[in-house]
């Protein structure tokens, strides 16, 4: 049984890159993080396949197994039959250039900006991994100690047997009612970001993805223009809301590309012109949402609830 103590010392060396958000978290943070539509290949999990688990290999068992489907049928996307593929994971994150190197909340003192109830899901729920069951969590621990982002780092550590206030996971357990929160929290707006445009988003991409298959890079990034679309359908407030979004984008992605050309690096290049197809597909959604009737869908109450939007 592995027992992992965990202790967040603030060094900010795991917050390298922007995390993972749900819609409404992009909304609330429109004019600092770059928001973009993530799709993900997962691979099927059996009992009986070997997961590394740092420097070791667990072995998934039946209810590993029945643990990972509950969830992959919950929060994602069924591929196509006949492939590698379990599912797909379509969500929303935030963008940056790889060269800066930091999350666009990351202050130079090493704290978060966004610290506290306007922080990310995602970032309360770290080191833990929401898509992940709860007993394999120490499977995920193992994994992250070897990670870049926690390497050099003593946050996470192996404990030994007794008790401790920085307990995080005992064996298939965690112990902490906090942590169990964080992930049960997280996997509720998951799944009402699958409910309120995943589903209807992925109807429209799900037939190219099943002939592309997994893509080569390990993921693909594409403008947030087709969840925006999914989401002003449902009435005029929500589509409202939905274009002052891709408006804030428009003026937060030209002046990251202005900083980025004045930095001259070679790398920030193919990240410069994928920006630039999102300010056009944003121009695109902005010339869409305009010629859009005033009309309210059946769950329109639902969605401007969802967007915040709710009197």
């Amino acid at each position: 049984m592995t027992r992992v103590a965990f202790h967040c010392s603030a060094c900010g060396k795991c917050c390298n890159t922007p995390p993972a958000m749900t819609v409404p978290e992009l909304l609330a943070h429109e004019d600092l993080f770059i928001g973009a539509l993530a799709l993900h290949p997962v691979r099927r999990v059996r009992a009986g396949d070997a997961l590394p688990a740092g420097q070791a290999r667990h072995r998934v068992d039946a209810a590993d197994a029945a643990a990972i489907s509950v969830l992959n049928q919950a929060l994602l996307h069924p591929a196509a039959p006949g492939t590698a593929l379990s599912h797909w994971r379509l969500a929303t994150q935030g963008l940056d250039y790889a060269s800066r190197g930091a999350c666009p909340a990351l202050q130079a003192d090493g704290l978060c900006r966004v610290h506290g109830e306007r922080q990310p899901g995602a970032c309360r729920a770290v080191p833990l991994e929401p898509l992940w069951p709860d007993r394999l969590q120490q499977v995920v621990l193992l994994q992250r100690r070897e990670e870049a982002g926690f390497l050099g780092t003593d946050c996470l550590t192996l404990a030994d047997e007794g008790p401790r206030e920085d307990l995080l996971c005992d064996g298939q357990s965690l112990p902490r009612d906090a942590d169990r929160r964080a992930l049960a929290d997280q996997r509720a707006a998951l799944l009402a970001d699958r409910l309120h445009w995943g589903d209807a988003v992925f109807a429209d991409l799900g037939p190219a993805l099943g002939r592309q298959g997994a893509p080569a890079a390990g993921y693909l990034t594409l403008p947030m223009a087709p969840v925006l679309m999914a989401l002003a359908a449902a009435s005029p407030r929500c589509r409202a809301r939905c274009q002052r979004y891709a408006q804030r984008q428009r003026v937060l992605i030209e002046t990251q590309v202005t900083l980025a050309l004045a930095r001259r690096c070679s790398e920030d290049r193919a990240t410069t012109e994928e920006l630039r197809r999102f300010v056009r597909a944003y121009e695109a959604f902005g010339a869409w949402a305009s010629q859009s009737r005033d009309t309210a869908g059946v769950n329109a109450a639902a969605t401007e609830a969802y967007l915040g939007l709710a009197v």
